[in-house]
């Protein structure tokens, strides 16, 4: 499973976004599955947020970017 389990929360922002009924589908599908790998639920918007935060994470042209202000 490429989503660790969750430990700690940041003050919260709200964002308000429409997904595709496909990925709201996948998504649900994947919180049951850190569900069977964990043993105990997420909440979406948590779940969605660590999804995000490790796609970022992991986009190296992005931090070059985040980290100079340039490609």
């Amino acid at each position: 499973m490429k989503l660790q389990k969750v430990t700690k929360n940041d003050p919260i922002e709200r964002l308000a976004v429409g997904i595709h009924q496909s990925v709201n589908s996948d998504l649900k599908k994947y919180q049951e599955f850190y569900k069977s790998e964990h043993g105990e639920e997420i909440p979406m918007g948590l779940m969605v947020e660590e999804m995000l935060k490790s796609f970022i994470a992991d986009d190296k042209s992005f931090q070059k970017f985040k980290s100079t202000g340039t490609k």
